[in-house]
């Protein structure tokens, strides 16, 4: 995502990204990869699991500019009961399908939490009573639930400059969309793919289930 000549570091840098939403940030992988490369700006950072959550905060104690918060994002404010998986950062509001446990067994739920959700658009004016940093980033990792965490967004998608999620070629969760689904949703709304890297895959046929793509408010390219 970072290391290449085609990264999405690139892309941030020749956007002048200000400030990054990190929804699903699991233990701060990505946040911490991201402050490593020199980024500057602000980082939010939002995990719902309460054992991810405590070492997202040890992580981010080290950087003044990291905030994090113990929710999940949704299309509805309240709760929901998220599935936890063996390896924790497959978890996922959505049951994982049977084919895709088959096929990687950590991705199975060990256990259920409760966890408080919130709609991003609902938490705007909280997190920026005047007006948010731009140009923003939202990445979104969560595991088939892209869907309710952008209809959460409301009007503010359009404040959004860049966004990262992953998208199904095959579905691993049970009602998530397909890729070209969420691509056409996107070029809808006025945001244009950029970049595509590399997700999650079978082993032995070399098959892929799931990529990282980003799109950008405006081409790159004109």
């Amino acid at each position: 995502m970072f290391d290449s000549q085609y990264s999405m570091a690139n892309i941030m840098q020749h956007i002048g990204i200000r400030c990054v939403l990190d929804v699903g940030a699991n233990s701060g992988q990505f946040g911490e990869k991201l402050l490593n490369r020199g980024f500057q700006g602000r980082l939010i950072s939002f995990e719902p699991l309460t054992d991810c959550f405590a070492e997202l905060s040890r992580n981010a104690q080290r950087h003044p500019n990291w905030d994090c918060h113990n929710l999940a994002i949704g299309s509805q404010e309240g709760t929901a009961v998220i599935n936890v998986s063996g390896n924790r950062y497959s978890s996922s509001i959505l049951p994982a399908a049977s084919w895709s446990v088959e096929e990687h067994a950590p991705i199975g739920s060990v256990a259920q939490q409760p966890v408080r959700v919130r709609r991003l658009d609902s938490l705007w004016q909280e997190l920026w009573p005047l007006s948010a940093p731009r140009p923003l980033m939202l990445k979104i990792d969560v595991q088939g639930f892209e869907p309710q965490v952008l209809e959460g967004l409301g009007q503010r998608l359009q404040d959004v400059d860049l966004l990262l999620f992953e998208a199904s070629l095959i579905p691993s969760y049970e009602g998530a969309e397909t890729f070209e689904v969420m691509v056409a949703d996107m070029r809808s709304k006025g945001l244009y793919p950029v970049w595509i890297g590399p997700g999650w895959g079978s082993s032995k046929t070399g098959q892929i289930f799931e990529c990282d793509i980003a799109f950008a408010r405006t081409p790159l390219i004109r």
